[in-house]
């Protein structure tokens, strides 16, 4: 579903970065573990890269890691419950046109 929406375009809609790309990187992130499925979806995994190699999530990305370096964690305990319904989300996502595989949501 995902992969042929992003056949012959560089966001998912229109023609610039949404907060659709935003929104969706983030949960899939989780998944891009997975090697092989992103893989085997090309149109996905270069959007991704793409998503990731903006700036602002380049920055992102060194606070959190800059924050684990003086002993704090990336995400808050506040967001616990959010990474929870982010789980449970992926285990139904069918954006691959599969589920996400198992290992990624335990």
């Amino acid at each position: 579903m995902l992969e042929g929406q992003l056949a012959g375009r560089q966001w998912i809609v229109g023609d610039r970065f949404t907060v659709a790309d935003l929104n969706i990187a983030e949960v899939l992130r989780y998944a891009q573990s997975e090697e092989a499925l992103f893989d085997a979806h090309p149109n996905i995994k270069a959007w991704i890269e793409r998503c990731q190699s903006r700036p602002a999530y380049k920055r992102m990305q060194g606070d959190a890691w800059q924050g684990a370096d003086r002993g704090l964690s990336y995400r808050n305990s506040a967001s616990v419950p959010a990474i929870s319904s982010r789980i449970q989300a992926l285990k139904s996502l069918t954006f691959f046109g599969s589920r996400v595989p198992s290992a990624v949501t335990k």
